[in-house]
């Protein structure tokens, strides 16, 4: 099991209110801050095809007041900001994104892919995924989201009822172009698990 949480940002429209789009950033707590570490997983793997899954506690939408259920539209992640460099972005042709509610706790995930998916599990995207140019200004300066997933379909997600949210990522490195950059990562025990990589 690994805890490495990628920080990023969902797009969300809030049911209740219908017309409130907002966005909200997961681990809780990291949408001004940096984190401790980072990984090429998902979006710095070039040729290498992979799958990945992530699963956030419910805790990261209800400490943040998000009671309620949400329409995610969308997912961002940001460079890992560390010392000054630069790289050219790059994009893959075939990406294949999938949501679901963890049928488990995100701190008893399985390592069987399958088994941290619910019944609600959906394609959210099938598509080219892209990784913006960019560059970072020194350690621990924010550097703006580099990775934008809109999604072809929007995913309902209540962390009301008690289940995790788990994103799993079906990255064919094949098409790849460009140059990317590792995603600014939490380090941690707490709200977050990557469950698993492996190869597609």
């Amino acid at each position: 099991m690994h805890r490495l949480v990628p920080i990023l940002a969902l797009s969300a429209l809030c049911i209740p209110a219908l017309a409130q789009t907002s966005t909200v950033v997961v681990p809780n707590g990291y949408a001004n801050t940096v984190g401790n570490s980072n990984n090429a997983f998902p979006w710095n793997r070039a040729t290498a095809s992979m799958r990945y899954q992530q699963i956030y506690d419910t805790s990261n939408f209800t400490l943040q007041g998000i009671n309620y259920p949400i329409l995610i539209q969308g997912l961002r992640f940001r460079p890992y900001p560390g010392a000054v460099t630069s790289w050219t972005g790059g994009s893959w042709p075939n990406i294949r994104v999938d949501m679901a509610t963890c049928p488990t706790d995100y701190s008893a995930a399985s390592t069987t892919f399958a088994n941290n998916l619910g019944a609600n599990a959906q394609t959210v995207l099938q598509g080219q995924v892209t990784v913006a140019a960019g560059s970072t200004l020194g350690a621990g300066v924010l550097v703006p989201w580099h990775v934008n997933v809109p999604f072809s379909t929007p995913f309902l997600y209540d962390p009301t009822l008690g289940g995790d949210l788990t994103m799993d990522v079906y990255l064919d490195g094949t098409g790849w172009t460009g140059g990317g950059r590792a995603c600014d990562v939490v380090s941690t025990a707490g709200l977050a698990r990557e469950i698993g990589r492996a190869h597609v």
